[in-house]
């Protein structure tokens, strides 16, 4: 007789999904960045997409340079989330003049 205590139910992948799906959005900030910059391309998509990210960046400077430092760790040189809005911010993900 085999238990089916031991396989995982609904709660535990409902569960999982709820977990990784924001953690995977986190994590892919990073690594979308870095692709944009060696393609050169997709950058007026990014902030489309990960604009709660963007909009932590805004409210948070501890937040901002963390995200900072993830987007530049593996980009091309010179490239950066440049900020051009003033009271609305307006942000892009660009190579530096």
């Amino acid at each position: 007789m085999t238990s089916d205590r031991n396989k995982p139910g609904v709660a535990f992948w409902a569960t999982v999904v709820v977990v990784a799906i924001p953690l995977i959005y986190v994590l892919s900030f990073g690594p979308v960045c870095w692709i944009c910059s060696y393609i050169g391309t997709g950058q007026f998509v990014l902030p489309r997409v990960y604009q709660p990210i963007l909009d932590a960046m805004s409210s948070s400077q501890n937040v901002a340079a963390l995200c900072h430092w993830y987007a530049q760790a593996g980009a091309r040189p010179g490239w950066r989330w440049v900020d051009f809005g003033d009271s609305a911010h307006l942000w892009l993900w660009t190579m530096a003049p």
